[in-house]
């Protein structure tokens, strides 16, 4: 069944066959009747006017074609090819940033264990000198 609806012939928002669409985030208030039917047959997969019936036989024959089947499998082992490289880059870029990031913590744990060293030293030195104080001239007595 054909319309007599012309192909540029906005739906309103008044017209019991308006579609309600999204672009980019923005409500589109009004669709041409023929992108109304596209986008029909894109969501249910029947066509329902020509140009939706063109392009539902010119899958099936793409759907069909050896050739294009066998290029397409192609296209779509490279592509995972190239997907896979590309995770493969990502985790060696990753097991690089977390090295550098084992190396910096094990480098601050370093030095505050060198401090810690250093602090428990003038520890026992003063501990020692209070030892030496107190063998010469006896208990410290509280003031």
């Amino acid at each position: 069944m054909t319309t007599s609806i012309p192909y540029y012939y906005p739906l309103r928002l008044s017209c019991p066959f308006s579609l309600r669409l999204q672009h980019r985030g923005r409500l589109l208030d009004d669709v041409c009747f023929i992108h109304r039917l596209f986008y029909d047959y894109m969501q249910s997969g029947k066509a329902g006017s020509d140009l939706t019936r063109r392009i539902d036989n010119a899958v099936i024959d793409a759907r069909n074609r050896e050739e294009w089947k066998s290029e397409y499998m192609k296209e779509r082992a490279l592509l995972m090819d190239i997907k896979e490289e590309g995770r493969e880059e990502g985790r060696e870029e990753g097991r690089e940033k977390e090295r550098i990031n084992t190396e910096r913590e094990r480098e601050r744990a370093n030095k505050a264990d060198e401090r810690a060293n250093r602090a428990d030293e003038r520890a026992s030195k003063a501990e020692a000198q209070l030892a030496r104080y107190i063998m010469t001239f006896g208990e410290l007595k509280d003031v």
